[in-house]
């Protein structure tokens, strides 16, 4: 093995299979780097009372005991005892953390500090006299500031004071398996076509609040000609089911469960077109909209603040309709329902600007260059 680049600590609440875009971006991230000649360490919270360690080569992944969550953040004192006794060339923390946050301050590690921004705080605003001064250390004490998009950037409540040592990284995925399928998944495209109503809408992410899901399925109710597939689990799957079921769309909408990265694209291919029908910032960049149009489908999303109408371009890839607005939502997808050559002209668009500015090289080789400048 050549030698290394240097050692990168990763620091994030979660990780893989821990469901979640931000934990996403960071398998993507550490996989990318490590390819690439870097020492990879992940330093995370795991989701039993016990310490336990992962090792691949050059990258290496530590889960903390986890002791419980408090505002949707582990509780894990390792975390801090673990970020004073690694002694990495440069760490990377990835916000919204703030027990990480927490951690850096107790421990202050004498390498540099590249803090990704992934979106202010939204839900935990009783928490606030408590969370601003750990936010405002965090973004004082760090090298460099990673912002996933320009809009995100300028409406941020925190980030415009720092600007002069932020950058602009989106996310990004490895589209090649939406690219060119292989005979299992395009068999099984195939056989969830005839099984499913058309035309016909996709879902994927988590079954949570700030999803939208609720507006979701009184928009296909009201757009009438309109069948939905449901790719995911979370808490509100239940209370959905039955909304669903109260509301007489049992056969027009269909709960997946959870889909695995290998089945994903078979979901996505069999799609007419997708929605992220997101009604809270917590949606600050929609990286299942990346999927969506590697795999070639028009994208339904809402124009929340941040990246997510930045990543789908309205009358390019897609349709932004307003947040929370079931009856623009309804018109959108009957826009699309009606107009198949509309959402094949779209999804190439959006494939196209996939392949252009949101793939995994392009990300990891960006990250390479802070991390280079500040090492």
């Amino acid at each position: 093995m050549e030698a290394s680049k240097g050692t990168i600590l990763l620091f994030n609440k979660a990780y893989p299979p821990w469901p979640g875009g931000i934990e996403r971006h960071v398998a993507l991230l550490a996989e990318g780097l490590s390819a690439r000649g870097w020492r990879v360490i992940v330093l995370c919270a795991g989701d039993h009372g016990f310490r336990y360690e992962e090792r691949v080569e050059r990258l290496c992944v530590r889960r903390e005991a986890n002791w419980g969550t408090l505002w949707s953040q582990p509780i894990s004192p390792g975390l801090i005892r673990e970020i004073g006794r690694i002694k990495p060339d440069l760490v990377h923390i990835h916000t919204p953390f703030p027990f990480g946050n927490l951690a850096l301050l107790i421990r202050r590690p004498r390498c540099p500090l590249v803090v990704t921004w992934h979106s202010d705080i939204v839900r935990q605003w009783a928490a606030r006299p408590l969370l601003v001064p750990l936010e405002t250390f965090l973004l004082r004490r760090a090298d460099a500031v990673i912002a996933t998009s320009p809009a995100l950037l300028e409406q941020s409540s925190c980030l415009p004071q720092y600007r002069q040592k932020c950058h602009i990284i989106p996310l990004g995925i490895d589209p090649r398996p939406f690219l060119s399928m292989e005979p299992p998944i395009l068999k099984k495209a195939e056989h969830l076509r005839k099984s499913l109503p058309h035309p016909l809408a996709i879902f994927v992410g988590r079954l949570v609040g700030y999803k939208g899901l609720d507006v979701l399925l009184r928009a296909v109710k009201k757009a009438g000609n309109v069948s939905l597939l449901i790719a995911g689990d979370g808490p509100l799957r239940s209370d959905l089911e039955k909304q669903a079921e109260r509301m007489g769309l049992t056969d027009r909408v269909r709960f997946a469960g959870h889909i695995s990265d290998e089945d994903l694209p078979a979901y996505l291919s069999a799609a007419d077109f997708f929605v992220l029908p997101s009604t809270s910032r917590n949606e600050a960049f929609g990286m299942c909209q990346l999927e969506a149009m590697a795999a070639r489908l028009a994208v339904i999303s809402t124009n929340l603040p941040g990246g997510v109408p930045w990543v789908n371009q309205h009358g390019k890839t897609g349709l932004v309709v307003p947040a929370g607005d079931i009856d623009a939502l309804a018109e959108a997808m009957q826009i699309l329902a009606r107009n198949p050559d509309l959402c094949e002209q779209w999804g190439m668009c959006g494939q196209a600007r996939v392949l252009e500015l949101f793939t995994q090289e392009k990300c990891v080789i960006l990250h390479e260059e802070v991390y280079r400048n500040l090492l």
